[in-house]
C-alpha cells in the first residue's frame, strides 16, 4: 500500500467512488484455471502519491514530493462458485475520465 500526499492510503482511495460501468472479458485458462467469461466492475479516480521517504544520495535524483496518477480498479462481479474473483488494481499516468478510458486501461 502507498501513502497519499493528502493523507490516507492508496487502498482506501476508491472507497465511495461510484462504478463507471461494467465490461465483459474472456479470461484465458491457466494452470488449475479454466477459461471463462468475466464481468468486471470498473472504478477510477485521480490520486497523488507521497514520495517514499529515503536518505538523500549523491547517486540518485531527489524525488518530487508527490506524483499525480490515476487509480483504476477492475473487480469481477459474480464469479463462478468456488472461483476467486478476478481483481486488478492499476496505476497510470493516463487520464481516466469515463468508462471508455477505463476499459482501454
Amino acid at each position: 500500500d502507498r501513502c497519499l500526499a493528502g493523507g490516507g492510503l492508496l487502498s482506501r482511495s476508491l472507497d465511495g467512488v461510484a462504478e463507471l460501468g461494467r465490461a465483459t472479458i474472456e479470461l484465458p485458462g491457466g494452470p488449475g484455471r479454466r477459461p471463462r467469461r468475466a464481468t468486471l466492475a470498473l472504478r477510477a479516480c485521480p490520486v497523488r502519491l507521497k514520495a517514499p521517504g529515503r536518505k538523500p544520495s549523491p547517486h540518485l535524483p531527489t524525488p518530487p514530493p508527490e506524483v499525480a496518477l490515476h487509480f483504476v480498479e477492475a473487480r469481477e462481479v459474480d464469479p463462478p462458485p468456488g472461483v476467486a474473483p478476478a481483481h486488478w488494481l492499476l496505476l497510470t499516468t493516463l487520464a481516466v475520465p469515463d468508462l471508455a478510458a477505463a476499459r482501454r486501461i
